[in-house]
């Protein structure tokens, strides 16, 4: 089986996961040519356990989860709209952003000027590339981590995933209900907005009759359509269920502890 063809069931979402770091800096804006783009030209046989290399499974607690996560919020979704945009970032933004990590103390001066000169060696990684994105404009309901209030409007994105036969599909899609509530666990993804990384983790529904003060201890749940338990192409089929982390119990006792910690609770 070529790698193409598993992408065309996997989607951008590996293109996620291969261009982000640990560290709080962009998923789309600093990153070499990730290694799904490379392998898809050189268009080489891999077997499952190639797969399975540069498919990262998910957060390993909650704890890593809310440490990597810049915004936590309860928030609902006003709309939704696909657009044809560059995902790239240019050689400029993505100096400006060795900078701002090194003010911030996340990277050392050594660390950033070795970065910066690497960026300025290899400028043909900030070529253009463009790609289908779907975008949400959230509402702030509830905040839990990270500098907005409630009533702010956020935008969120995810790529869309292609259908078997290599189309771009809506259908094939992690997709969010228009006027549903939710909670977003969100990292930063530069110019774009904010976005779920491993969304069978990091997104979970709130229901329409969930009380939030004499509910808070109700476990919310998941959105099982984003747990992706098995890749299938042509009859092989790729088991995940070991692989991949299964999403975490959480209520809104939880989250709000974490605004608490966060100094963000009235």
């Amino acid at each position: 089986m070529k790698i193409r063809n598993i992408l065309l069931l996997i989607g951008l979402s590996v293109f996620l996961i291969s261009c982000t770091a640990e560290e709080p800096v962009s998923i789309l804006t600093d990153t070499e040519p990730n290694s799904t783009t490379q392998i898809i030209e050189e268009d080489i046989e891999l077997d499952e356990m190639d797969v399975l290399t540069f498919f990262a499974p998910g957060y390993d607690t909650f704890e890593d989860m809310v440490d990597a996560s810049a915004l936590i919020i309860r928030g609902r979704v006003l709309d939704e709209r696909v657009e044809w945009v560059n995902v790239h970032t240019t050689l400029e933004e993505a100096i400006e952003a060795r900078m701002e990590e090194y003010e911030a103390g996340l990277i050392s001066r050594e660390e950033r000027d070795n970065q910066i000169a690497h960026h300025r060696e290899h400028e043909e990684y900030f070529a253009p590339r463009y790609d289908d994105v779907i975008f949400y404009r959230v509402e702030i309901l509830e905040i839990f981590q990270g500098d907005y209030e409630v009533g702010d409007i956020i935008e969120i994105f995810d790529f869309i995933r292609w259908d078997e036969n290599g189309n771009p599909s809506l259908e094939h899609s992690n997709r969010h209900e228009v006027y549903a509530e939710f909670i977003f666990f969100l990292r930063d993804g530069g110019g774009l907005g904010y976005f779920a990384f491993h969304p069978h983790q990091s997104v979970y529904e709130v229901p329409a009759d969930l009380d939030s003060e004499e509910d808070i201890d109700v476990v919310l749940d998941y959105i099982e359509e984003f747990q992706q338990n098995y890749i299938e192409f042509e009859g092989t089929v790729i088991d995940l269920s070991g692989i991949i982390p299964r999403p975490f119990e959480i209520n809104l006792e939880m989250l709000r502890e974490i605004a608490e910690d966060n100094d963000l609770l009235d």
